[in-house]
């Protein structure tokens, strides 16, 4: 959307996405299939676009092997501008993924905010767990009222989420693959500082740097500083 014009870290949020989805895109193998969706990128963010923004969703790169070149290309070509279709870009997505039935099929949503064209994106992931597909979520640089929507979205997509604040942290999420993090009621979030919030059903702790250990519900986690967070979750958890 055209949020994503907005700076982070004194680089546009955008420029920044893009960047870290091309290194990401780096890191698949050929038997990995692929698609790639943008949604809400035509128009402004005027109300007068708002219907021809909303209804905008276009595969990019078809299902299909990664050709990384081809993939990067179509990337960098898309413009921050626009409404926020969310729920839409999901439906789309899980009906690309429904020609793969069986298969390790899963959605990462990226987004700066909230559903702004009506839709009901919490719902949707509830249908894509239901069809066995699962929803991963980046949420950039979000807070209130659209962060809540997000690591809903996540957790009834049966998926992971994350909250990401700097150029930094995001490119480490995508490289690393740090989506796992949130599940059935646990939550961990990690910022661009170090500081880490553990949420579960039973117990809920924070700290600002250092190492730290976790136990909650059969969850665990710990933290040193400068490398990865390793989380572990309790078995059974769909998806895992």
């Amino acid at each position: 959307s055209g949020s994503m014009n907005e700076t982070l870290d004194g680089e546009k949020k955008i420029d920044i996405a893009k960047r870290s989805v091309n290194s990401y895109v780096d890191t698949l193998g050929t038997d990995v299939n692929l698609s790639l969706l943008a949604y809400g990128h035509v128009g402004s963010n005027s109300a007068a676009d708002k219907p021809v923004s909303c209804d905008t969703i276009e595969e990019k790169y078809y299902l299909g092997p990664v050709n990384g070149s081809v993939v990067k290309e179509k990337v960098n070509a898309i413009p921050a501008k626009g409404w926020t279709p969310i729920t839409k870009a999901l439906d789309k997505a899980d009906a690309i993924l429904s020609t793969h039935p069986g298969e390790d099929n899963r959605i990462i949503l990226v987004s700066d905010g909230e559903e702004t064209c009506g839709g009901n994106p919490v719902a949707a992931a509830q249908r894509i767990k239901t069809s066995k597909a699962r929803v991963d979520v980046i949420g950039f640089d979000v807070e209130g009222a659209a962060e809540a929507e997000l690591k809903n979205i996540s957790v009834q997509g049966g998926g992971g989420y994350i909250s990401i604040d700097s150029a930094n942290d995001f490119s480490v999420v995508i490289n690393q693959g740090t989506l796992d993090v949130v599940t059935s009621g646990a939550i961990v979030n990690i910022g661009a500082d170090g500081k880490l919030d553990v949420k579960t059903d039973g117990a809920a702790g924070k700290m600002d740097g250092g190492n730290l250990d976790v136990k909650a519900d059969g969850t665990t986690v710990k933290m040193v500083p400068g490398k990865a967070p390793e989380v572990g979750l309790p078995k059974g958890i769909p998806g895992l």
